[in-house]
């Protein structure tokens, strides 16, 4: 029963929000002070899950610079939401994912860094939304932790480009190709040449628009269409 009511409390507006759907930010500010400690009354995956939709949300929806007490608080709640879903689901590649780019924000020691994206990879290697956090701390790396996670994320775009619809992903795979260090042209020339063929049909290789390939952080992708391993 209290599982049910807190998985309730939440699954309405994280569902409109995974969907894209309208919602207030008063009706986010309400939900997410209980967000935060959802997990310490009941441990749950589907409680976790839609909690953290919202406190990712609310990450994005924040500006440090017109606000910075209010971000950080809100990166503080997160970071221990995080956790404790890490904790009461262990085996979950993607909230390891999630937490790697929180890790970055609030510059943990590399070695912590690197240790949560190993552990996230190996629990979900080809996972679509793991894959795109892990490549989204990547693209945001400094250059010594871009070196030190260079063959996760090597792993990763190789996964991605070789199997992601194009149709279906071309808004990830054009993000992916408007970061310079992912070097995406020189890897799609190395697929097989029909899978190149798709990638220009869909229109991968087409001009973006001027604010495409920047994503805020956090805003990636959570129930992309089926493809890869669970």
């Amino acid at each position: 029963m209290q599982e049910a009511v807190a998985a309730a409390h939440f699954s309405g507006l994280a569902a409109r929000i995974e969907h894209g759907e309208p919602f207030s930010a008063e009706t986010l500010a309400r939900r997410i002070p209980t967000a935060w400690t959802a997990l310490d009354r009941v441990c749950s995956d589907a409680v976790g899950r839609a909690a953290i939709t919202l406190a990712l949300r609310d990450m994005n929806d924040r500006n440090p610079a017109a606000d910075f007490e209010g971000w950080s608080t809100a990166l503080g709640g997160t970071e221990a939401l995080l956790r404790r879903m890490a904790a009461c689901s262990p085996s979950d590649g993607n909230v390891w994912a999630r937490l790697a780019l929180i890790e970055r924000v609030i510059v943990m020691p590399m070695p912590v860094i690197v240790a949560t994206m190993r552990l996230s990879e190996k629990l979900s290697p080809a996972e679509y939304g793991p894959l795109l956090a892990r490549l989204e701390v990547a693209r945001l790396a400094d250059p010594a932790l871009a070196a030190a996670t260079a063959e996760i994320t090597d792993r990763d775009l190789d996964r991605f480009l070789a199997q992601a619809p194009a149709y279906q992903s071309l808004d990830s795979l054009r993000w992916l190709r408007a970061q310079p260090r992912f070097d995406f042209d020189r890897r799609v020339a190395a697929l097989p040449p029909e899978r190149y063929d798709t990638f220009k049909r869909a229109g991968v290789f087409d001009e973006a628009k001027k604010d495409e390939g920047d994503p805020k952080l956090f805003q990636l992708p959570e129930a992309p269409p089926p493809w890869l391993g669970p």
